[in-house]
């Protein structure tokens, strides 16, 4: 399934029912669940709360960090149907998720992302210093390195999370799928785009390192630990180091599958 279209009233609607229903029959997380979402009035505001709460804000910027992520949100419509394009990911890829309140309050992969969203949206308004320091923030709370002038688009699945670095002029397109420690890095001191191009529909494996300005082409897949510096054609696997290209892998789409066996046959 293919995440094209997201309905935010919908997915809120579910998570506050969900969230409800948890309380009832966990008494022990109901006073998280009443902070973290029924008390809200829509997915916004609990995004906001979200970020703010786990975020290892510096003293110097705590007390204004809540407007920080109210302007971002709120002047960028787009930062938060992305936010739902991303959990709908998770609860569609990964069948560790039980339910939309679980992908929303515990994964890292899925806030993290949603703050390198909020540094972005500064970046792109030229408040460069300031979208570096909600980076450090990313990487203090979250063991991830997303620099904010990086273009990651919606529908992102990032499993696990720890140990994610993805360099400034990366850019990963929609509904792309990544496993931990995965490296989007540049080499050498060459400036203008130096980091890779990630089409739509890819899968990258465990501790895979793509390096460089190159492009893995849209449905592709790469194994867990290859190493890759040469550009990867659509519809195939990349696997070994450095990466050599072999056939189309099983799956149609690798990222909805997350299936990270190769098939070298």
């Amino acid at each position: 399934m293919t995440i094209d279209r997201v309905d935010n009233n919908t997915l809120w609607n579910t998570l506050e029912r969900e969230a409800r229903e948890l309380a009832n029959s966990e008494p022990t997380l109901k006073a998280l669940l009443e902070d973290s979402v029924i008390r809200h009035s829509s997915y916004s505001s609990a995004l906001q709360h979200l970020l703010l709460t786990n975020l290892k804000a510096t003293s110097q910027l705590a007390s204004t960090l809540p407007a920080l992520i109210n302007e971002a949100l709120t002047k960028d419509k787009t930062l938060v149907s992305a936010s739902v394009a991303d959990i709908k990911a998770i609860i569609e890829r990964d069948p560790a998720c039980t339910s939309s309140v679980e992908a929303f309050l515990f994964y890292r992969g899925f806030k993290a992302l949603q703050t390198y969203r909020v540094a972005h949206y500064f970046w792109n308004q030229n408040r460069r210093t300031l979208a570096r320091l909600i980076q450090t923030m990313i990487v203090d709370s979250y063991s991830m390195d997303l620099h904010p002038g990086a273009r990651i688009e919606a529908g992102i699945f990032i499993d696990h999370g720890t140990g994610i670095v993805i360099g400034e002029t990366a850019r990963v397109a929609r509904n792309v799928s990544m496993l931990h420690n995965v490296t989007l890095g540049g080499t050498g001191k060459t400036t203008g785009i130096r980091h890779p191009n990630i089409c739509e529909g890819v899968m990258l494996g465990a501790g895979c390192k793509i390096l460089c300005n190159i492009t893995v082409g849209k449905n592709s897949k790469v194994a867990a630990g290859s190493i890759v510096l040469k550009d990867v054609p659509e519809n195939t696997t990349a696997v070994g180091i450095p990466a050599r290209v072999i056939h189309k892998p099983i799956e149609e789409v690798p990222a909805y599958e997350m299936k990270q066996e190769v098939d070298e046959n």
